[in-house]
């Protein structure tokens, strides 16, 4: 399992605009998240909440339904788009555990 420390930042100006060529003002602080994944090979993927023990599970498709008003809105979202742009490949699946 890969295991890695993702560092959270405040942004004071230009929310938004760094991966756009635009300039921003932020600084680290020593919040982020700490997410371990790894290929599971049934085209689902399967994240887990370390902080509530919530699992939540869906399929790697470009037609899928995303929840709204609720934290797996974003993943959900990333995996359709991907599932859209990859539509030639056969996706695997993903489990990820998160705090």
């Amino acid at each position: 399992m890969d295991k890695m420390f993702v560092g959270g930042r405040i942004e004071f100006l230009g929310k938004h605009t760094d991966y756009g060529g635009g300039r921003s003002l932020v600084c680290a602080i020593d919040k982020g998240f700490t997410v371990e994944s790894r290929p599971i090979g049934n085209g689902l993927v399967e994240l887990v909440n370390r902080d509530t023990d919530e699992v939540i599970t869906f399929p790697m498709d470009e037609n899928l339904k995303i929840q709204s008003h609720h934290w797996a809105n974003y993943p959900q979202t990333v995996t359709k788009r991907v599932a859209q742009n990859f539509k030639s490949q056969k996706l695997k699946g993903v489990e990820i555990k998160f705090t």
